[in-house]
């Protein structure tokens, strides 16, 4: 999927935000009567994770937050309540 399919052209993507878009759009296809609820996307993130380059480091439910990896290989945090901001936007 290309950058500027989610967010316009020459705007900045991160990994994340592709992560999470491939995510939603493959679970729509697998469920497309139900919409996906945030708890279901951010489970099923490992899944569509690249296993040889992975985005996704850790996610830590007591803190509510996911940390992942940027483009720059710099470990990155983004908490629930972003991530269900950032699904919506792919929704969009």
């Amino acid at each position: 999927m290309q950058a500027k399919n989610l967010t316009g052209a020459g705007a900045k993507v991160t990994n994340l935000t592709v992560l999470v878009s491939e995510c939603v759009h493959r679970l729509n296809k697998l469920n497309p009567d139900g919409p996906n609820q945030w708890r279901t996307v951010l489970d099923h993130l490992h899944v569509y994770d690249n296993p040889a380059d992975p985005t996704i480091e850790y996610i830590d439910h007591d803190e509510k937050e996911i940390r992942w990896i940027d483009s720059k290989g710099k470990v990155r945090s983004t908490g629930f309540r972003q991530f269900q901001n950032l699904i919506s936007q792919v929704k969009k």
